[in-house]
């Protein structure tokens, strides 16, 4: 039993598949050499709220005088232990917007108890 590859999904133009990949960079993870631990993210659903200039204390501070852009997605990481795999489905808001290097960025617009509807599975690896 192993992790799925990370998988941005796509098809709705450029703007929507930098936002897409920008989500699944921020949660993937390559452990260190011997560590374990690697993340792979899978994006099911994803929704572009529209956008709206930047908002002091919520919107990224990064985002300031930018153009920020609302999205909403559904997504799964994977979790590959050496003994087990852990699979936690999230939905999350992001706000999306261009870095200073003028590449796209997407940040989790922090919000309370954002986590409450995590669902998490355990699966232990054969021996």
């Amino acid at each position: 039993m192993q992790c799925f590859a990370s998988n941005a999904g796509g098809g709705g133009g450029a703007m929507e598949n930098a936002f897409r990949a920008s989500i699944v960079h921020g949660f993937e993870h390559e452990p260190r050499p011997n560590e374990d631990g690697r993340i792979t993210v899978e994006i099911e659903s994803f929704v572009n709220g529209g956008s709206h200039p930047y908002r002091l204390l919520v919107d990224p501070r990064d985002a300031a005088g930018k153009t920020v852009y609302s999205v909403r997605a559904t997504f799964t990481t994977c979790t590959d232990y050496f003994r087990r795999v852990v699979y936690t489905k999230r939905t999350r808001e992001f706000a999306c917007f261009k870095n200073t290097a003028g590449q796209w960025g997407c940040e989790v617009v922090a919000a309370v108890n954002t986590n409450i509807n995590d669902e998490t599975k355990s699966v232990d690896k054969p021996r």
